[in-house]
């Protein structure tokens, strides 16, 4: 694959940033606050929870995949986390606060890391185990080795050069650190429609078949260790989210009703699946 053109990159950027970047994002989330008689400076974790977290399966979605990641890291006490598209910081408040990680928050976004800074700033955060950043996924400008578990929420459906995601992913775990995902897969029966939660347009759409990111991820030497299909999973979480004020509806912004008839759509009709999926970096061997 051709790296794009400094110019290709500015569209892409500016493309990506005009889907996710949510008009009026500031007023909108004032407004779901005060529907629970919240501000910036009394908002409580239960209440951002229904908003911040911009993925299939919310909250709870963040809970089970570290619950299921969780035996992987061994007796870690603190794993040090890198949440790679991380939105306005949900994922990433959630384990520091539930499970006591330390995490690294990248968005290539700049009004989502903005908004992520001041929504940890209000909830009182310990800003020494949380931080966030503005960059793309691909080229994250972080040390090596320094992350025990990375994870993606529908973020690698955004990213055109999988190769360049995941070596970026191989660089930044530690030998034996683990690499979690819940995102947009390539489905079997023909295009995906457009809108959706994930793209408005083409060109940041880019699902992949599951077998595809499989032998990448072996040439890689990632060791699967689960790979499931919850597209089920995500169709009745979906519904469940229909009509409701805030949650979902809050960051999809513009065109909801469209955007969520497609994503129904594309997960019904096989065009695309959701997949949830755990793999370990190869454990290197030092040789004399």
């Amino acid at each position: 694959m051709l790296a794009r053109t400094e110019e290709q990159e500015k569209v892409y950027k500016d493309t990506l940033s005009g889907h996710y970047g949510v008009h009026h994002l500031d007023k909108r989330i004032s407004d779901e606050l005060s529907r629970h008689g919240q501000n910036l400076q009394t908002i409580s974790n239960d209440v951002a929870s229904n908003f911040d977290q911009f993925h299939i399966l919310g909250h709870q979605g963040t809970k089970d995949l570290f619950n299921s990641v969780k035996t992987y890291l061994g007796q870690l006490s603190h794993p040090k986390v890198l949440d790679l598209g991380c939105g306005l910081g949900g994922t990433a408040r959630t384990l520091v606060s539930e499970f006591g990680c330390e995490v690294v928050g990248i968005d290539i976004v700049e009004q989502n890391i903005r908004m992520a800074q001041e929504l940890t700033k209000a909830l009182k955060i310990d800003p020494n185990k949380i931080c966030f950043s503005s960059a793309p996924a691909t080229d994250t400008n972080l040390q090596d080795a320094s992350f025990d578990l990375i994870i993606l929420q529908d973020c690698a459906v955004n990213v055109e050069n999988k190769t360049k995601l995941f070596g970026e992913c191989k660089r930044l775990l530690k030998s034996g650190g683990i690499l979690a995902f819940c995102d947009v897969f390539a489905g079997t029966m023909g295009g995906v429609v457009l809108p959706t939660y994930w793209a408005n347009k083409a060109a940041i759409s880019f699902p992949q078949k599951p077998k595809e990111i499989k032998q990448m991820l072996a040439s890689m030497r990632f060791e699967e260790i689960s790979w499931n299909d919850y597209t089920a999973n995500a169709i009745e979480w979906l519904k469940s989210q229909e009509g409701v004020e805030g949650g979902f509806k809050l960051q999809m912004g513009d065109n909801y009703e469209k955007k969520m008839s497609n994503t129904l759509r594309n997960f019904t009709e096989k065009r695309t699946l959701w997949v949830n999926a755990i793999f370990r970096r190869n454990v290197e061997i030092a040789t004399l």
